[in-house]
């Protein structure tokens, strides 16, 4: 169904509009049109744009709105214009901004705090492997970090800081529950089909099986002394 009326801008532009439905969809189009005479025995509304713009948007979007304006239109021999005028006061919903602000800076506060923690976690989770004092302490830091990720609502990352707390468990030689955080993240990376965190279980996996195997072996030297 086609529907057709013309918009007079506020600088005196006219433009015909047409909205077309089909099965496939709605489309709109504005065309320049430029006319010699008057449009005297039009029909004119006048419209703000953001009224204009809710109007187009029921056109689009409701099937029924859309029809009973068609039919209107065809009924009359006198052409509808819409006339462009200016608002009388700006919709600037100030409160939302403010909240879109603070949301927006959140994000990046957030953002940049899990890069600070990434490094310093990384750099204390080298010196684990040697000193027990550090890896208590990177696994602190990814508790932070999987509170960051919480903040965020990012599943992947959240895994993956889980992840780097396993890595602080083994580090304390506390495999049990290092071993049930690699096969649980496991499956979630199965599920998700995410490659990257699959090969970085498989990788601390590894790694709990060679400090286990460690362990063990210093344990039995000590029993032999």
């Amino acid at each position: 169904m086609k529907l057709k009326f013309y918009v007079l801008n506020r600088d005196s532009s006219l433009f015909t509009c047409f909205v077309i439905r089909t099965d496939l969809g709605v489309n709109t189009y504005l065309l320049g049109y430029k006319t010699s005479k008057q449009l005297e025995t039009s029909r004119i509304f006048c419209l703000n744009p953001y009224s204009f713009h809710m109007f187009l948007n029921e056109l689009n979007n409701c099937p029924t709105y859309h029809r009973a304006v068609a039919i209107n239109i065809k009924r009359s021999s006198d052409p509808y214009v819409i006339q462009l005028v200016q608002c009388k006061s700006e919709f600037i919903d100030k409160t939302w901004g403010e909240i879109i602000r603070l949301l927006i800076w959140e994000q990046l506060e957030i953002d940049h705090m899990m890069s600070w923690l990434s490094t310093l976690g990384g750099a204390f989770s080298a010196l684990g492997d040697y000193f027990e004092t550090s890896a208590e302490i990177a696994g602190k830091i990814s508790i932070q970090q999987m509170r960051l990720a919480f903040r965020l609502g990012d599943p992947g990352l959240r895994s993956r800081c889980l992840l780097y707390f396993s890595i602080s468990l083994i580090q304390k030689h506390e495999f049990k529950i290092a071993q049930k955080i690699i096969k649980s993240q496991y499956e979630f990376a199965k599920q998700h089909d995410d490659v990257r965190l699959i090969k970085m279980c498989l990788g601390i996996w590894s790694k709990l099986q060679w400090t286990h195997k460690i362990s063990r072996q210093s344990k039995k030297a000590q029993v032999i002394k």
